[in-house]
């Protein structure tokens, strides 16, 4: 059976993804650190279907809510390598997206575990965050 080569954009491509991941996850964890973080709002402080904006660069947001806990996890325990591995995965399969500062969002789901279930403006892919990636 002949291999066939992979294309060498699509590689390039891949490869230059997983770098930004790896760069963006390695910020987020050293801006996590939540005695340096401002007051973010509590869940009574939101409601579903209300419109909200990120507070800050490289939030990650995912599709599914565990992996954005197993996320939240690994930065609280300063593990950067599974952190870098998980979201550069779900970066690289469109599972998770990074959020920018002031991109308006709808709340469309609430947890007590302190992630909100969020839709970009304009969008209709929802994404779970945490709550203090907010305004």
């Amino acid at each position: 059976m002949e291999k066939q080569k992979a294309n060498p954009y699509t590689v390039a491509l891949s490869i230059f993804i997983f770098v930004i991941g790896v760069c963006i996850g390695v910020f987020w964890i050293h801006k996590f650190d939540s005695e340096k973080r401002p007051h973010s709002p509590s869940m009574s402080d939101m409601q579903i279907g209300e419109k909200k904006q990120i507070r800050d660069n490289n939030w990650p947001g995912c599709v599914d809510k565990d992996v954005i806990d197993k996320l939240n996890d690994y930065a609280h325990q300063h593990d950067e390598k599974a952190f870098n591995s998980l979201l550069g995965t779900n970066l690289l399969t469109g599972q998770c997206r990074m959020f920018k500062k002031g991109e308006s969002v709808y709340i469309t789901d609430l947890s007590m575990m302190g992630y909100v279930k969020i839709r970009p403006q304009g969008e209709t892919q929802e994404y779970w965050i945490l709550k203090q990636a907010f305004k």
